[in-house]
Formats: structure tokens, C-alpha cells, sequence
């Protein structure tokens, strides 16, 4: 019988490889702690396990399928629930996360303990710092590479650096909103019919935050639809503004260029009238003063 001295072991699942995230039971069965606090307990512990760092709160965000504005309440939350503490050591210095032992000195938890909860308190807690940078987060060793689109739809598992493209806006959605379900046709809602893409990443993002922050307020009968009746709007408000700013912008330039004119003069002192506009509209002024040129000539 040949020696066993072990052997490779492969994981074709990337999913698998990517690892797992673990919570506590005390918290994730704490009645008092909505879903979205949970996850972000359970990336505060996955940051720890696999990095000893956290990424900036908006990086945190966007890997979690969520807005700044929803991450920052959902770390407000663990701190009044007192699981977590956020040290403050300084101005312009990275902010330190403190996980808080889970033993029964901790008020949420010896409310739990008459439910006959079993806690065993941890020896200590875990630290975490703030990055300055995103870059050092980012080792390609150390997370899976990046699916193509096809593989992503297939499995319903896209790559947690993707957080920002349709697929896994997509993905979180429904696993968020649907139980999972849905998932084509919400990537093809966002997509559109053509290949085009009918909304941007960062709408999408926006109107998946407005509407779990919705749902959790009050629950949404069909929190799908209003996902997409959000994404509509916040397309049209974009449309709107960035109409309103291209007409602002035209009649700056066009008031710009009356002010040029009237410097030019008779005397044609092209220096006096780059002056006079780039006084008062400098991002103006080379164009301005490239069309009183050509009308001139």
C-alpha cells in the first residue's frame, strides 16, 4: 500500500475559493439588527481574517452593493448595539475598528443570554485601521479573478471587485430584494433591449440603495418594480441636469463672447479681450477667444 503523504486540492467552484463569510449567532439571530448591519459585521470580520485591514467606507460600500450614506448607519447601528467601537485617532489619521468581545458584559448580549442563548465571550476583540489608499487591498492573489459577464449570469456569483458594473448590481439586487430570483430580467432591465446600456453603473448603484433603504424602513410590496421605476428617475433627473448644465454653459459662452467682442474693439486688442473673459469665465476662455478669431477672419 503506498505511503499517503497527502495531497493537492482543487476547488473548480470560484465561488468556493473566494472563501466564506462568518457571523455569530447572537448576531445574526439579534431581532434588534436588521440585514444590513449583519453584513457589514460579517465584512468587518472578513476584513480582518483575510486582510487585518478595512478598505475606506466608500470602497466598504460599493464591495457590499450598497451607498456611503447606508454603510455609515449601518456602522452607526453595531455601535449603539455595542458589537463594534470606532476610534478617532485623529485628524487626517485612518479611523480604527474595535469588534467588540461577545461575552456577557456586553448589554445587547445579556438580554440575549435569558433567551438561553450560549455566547462564549472571545478572548479579545479585533482591530481594524482604514486604508488611505484602495491599492493595498487590492491583491490579485488573493481574490478571484474577474468573470466574464456570461459566467457571472450562469453562476449568480460575480466578483466581489466588479461591485460597480450592471452584472452585480444586478446579482445583489435580487439577492436582496427577490430571494435571488429575477436575476436575467433585472440584468436586462438595466442593460436595455439594444446591448446600450439603458442605465449607468453609478444609477443603478443609486437607486438600489434608495430602495433597500426603503424597504427597510417600511417593506415594499414589489420592491423589484420600485427598483426600476427609481432607476427611471434617476435617469431622467440626470438627463434633466445634465441638460440644464449644457444650456448654462452655452449661455455663459454666450455672454462671454459679447464681453470679447467688446474689448476687441476697433483695434482688434485680442490680449484685452482674452483678459476681460478669463477674469470672469476662465474655463471659457481659449474657446471664446478661438470663435472670435474664426468670426473675424
Amino acid at each position: 500500500m503506498a505511503e499517503d503523504i497527502g495531497g493537492e486540492i482543487l476547488i473548480e467552484d470560484a465561488a468556493l475559493a473566494g472563501g466564506f463569510v462568518q457571523v455569530p449567532v447572537a448576531i445574526f439571530f439579534d431581532p434588534d439588527l436588521k440585514d444590513g448591519p449583519v453584513r457589514t459585521y460579517g465584512a468587518l470580520l472578513w476584513y480582518a481574517w483575510k486582510q487585518g485591514r478595512a478598505p475606506e467606507q466608500e470602497v466598504m460600500a460599493q464591495e457590499l452593493g450598497m451607498g456611503l450614506r447606508t454603510i455609515q448607519r449601518h456602522l452607526k447601528d453595531l455601535q449603539n448595539a455595542g458589537y463594534i467601537a470606532v476610534e478617532q485617532l485623529g485628524l487626517g489619521k485612518a479611523n480604527r475598528y474595535v469588534i467588540k468581545a461577545l461575552g456577557p458584559d456586553l448589554p445587547k448580549l445579556a438580554g440575549l443570554a435569558r433567551q438561553n442563548w450560549r455566547v462564549q465571550a472571545a478572548s479579545s476583540g479585533v482591530s481594524l485601521e482604514v486604508l488611505d489608499s484602495t491599492k493595498d487591498i487590492k491583491n490579485e492573489n488573493e481574490r478571484p479573478s474577474t468573470p466574464t459577464q456570461e459566467e457571472k449570469v450562469s453562476s449568480t456569483h460575480p466578483d466581489p471587485t466588479d461591485s460597480l458594473s450592471l452584472s452585480s448590481i444586478a446579482y445583489t439586487t435580487s439577492q436582496r430584494l427577490n430571494n435571488g430570483q429575477q436575476l436575467r430580467s433585472i440584468l436586462g432591465f438595466l442593460e436595455g433591449p439594444n446591448g446600450d446600456p439603458a442605465f449607468t453603473p453609478e444609477i443603478a448603484s443609486q437607486a438600489f440603495d434608495h430602495t433597500i433603504a426603503r424597504h427597510e424602513d417600511e417593506p415594499l410590496n414589489t420592491p423589484i418594480a420600485f427598483f426600476y421605476k427609481t432607476c427611471q428617475l434617476l435617469r431622467e433627473k440626470a438627463t434633466t441636469e445634465a441638460e440644464t448644465a449644457k444650456e448654462e454653459r452655452q449661455r455663459q459662452f454666450t455672454v462671454a463672447l459679447s464681453v470679447a467682442q467688446l474689448y476687441l474693439g476697433d483695434n482688434g486688442d485680442i490680449a484685452a479681450a482674452h483678459t476681460a473673459v478669463e477674469e470672469h469665465w476662465p474655463d471659457l476662455a481659449d474657446s471664446v477667444i478661438a470663435e472670435l478669431k474664426n468670426r473675424n477672419t
